[in-house]
């Protein structure tokens, strides 16, 4: 029997400290999305409680036995990590350099396998050349779409999400009734309340069910945003 050969390339101490420290460094230059952790240490909590939406994913990808996980916008990549720690292959993508940078050097310093991020802008073409994958994240982007390039474009998002997604979609978004953000003057109205507009939206975009999983705080606004599960 051959017995396999496991090769775990390790930087010189001092390097891989100043590693954590470059990293501990960037994380605190700006407010992170998400929470930022090495190891056992936190770094940053986040802006934004990422904990409640996770078990609500985790659960999901459980009961599905779910294998690939891709997050459209993974920002520093919580949803990402977790996920490859249950054992899936996850890839998280996102266009903000620096939160992109924190994110992979994370997964590369704590060593998390099946984990790995992408650099790019998140139109129809792009997601339409991606492989396909059993569960989706799209948290908290398409309401920057719709005020940026219009509901056409929105739509076309989503039916490329629709058409490389195996199981299904865990989605949320940004809502006209979040009055504190100036974009919710830029987005439809979302009448008669925003749980019907979206799972509207989302029905018309092809998914065969669109289930509501729970309301999650949204972001700096004392708003509830519904957290929406979209069956293929």
């Amino acid at each position: 029997m051959t017995e396999k050969l496991r090769l775990d390339f390790r930087f010189p101490r001092h390097w891989e400290a100043l590693h954590r420290f470059a990293i501990s460094r960037l994380a605190r230059s700006y407010e992170p999305y998400q929470p930022v952790t090495l190891g056992d240490r936190k770094i940053a909590p986040g802006a934004r409680n990422c904990l409640d939406r996770w078990n609500q994913i985790d659960a999901i990808l459980k009961q599905y036995n779910a294998r690939s996980l891709l997050d459209l916008g993974c920002a520093e990549g919580f949803f990402i990590q977790e996920a490859a720690r249950s054992g899936l292959v996850a890839l998280g993508i996102d266009a903000d350099v620096r939160r992109l940078t924190v994110a992979q050097n994370m997964t590369m310093i704590d060593r998390v396998a099946r984990a790995g991020f992408l650099y790019a802008e998140i139109d129809a073409p792009f997601i339409e050349s991606l492989p396909n994958f059993d569960v989706t994240l799209f948290l908290s982007i398409l309401h920057h779409i719709i005020y940026g390039e219009g509901l056409d474009t929105a739509r076309k998002i989503m039916a490329a999400i629709h058409k490389i997604t195996n199981i299904g979609v865990v989605f949320d978004m940004g809502q006209s009734n979040e009055i504190s953000h100036e974009w919710s003057e830029l987005l439809p109205r979302m009448d008669p309340n925003p749980r019907v507009w979206i799972s509207n939206f989302l029905t018309e975009v092809g998914f065969s069910e669109v289930r509501v999983l729970q309301s999650t705080d949204a972001y700096m606004s004392g708003i509830r945003r519904e957290l929406f599960w979209c069956i293929k």
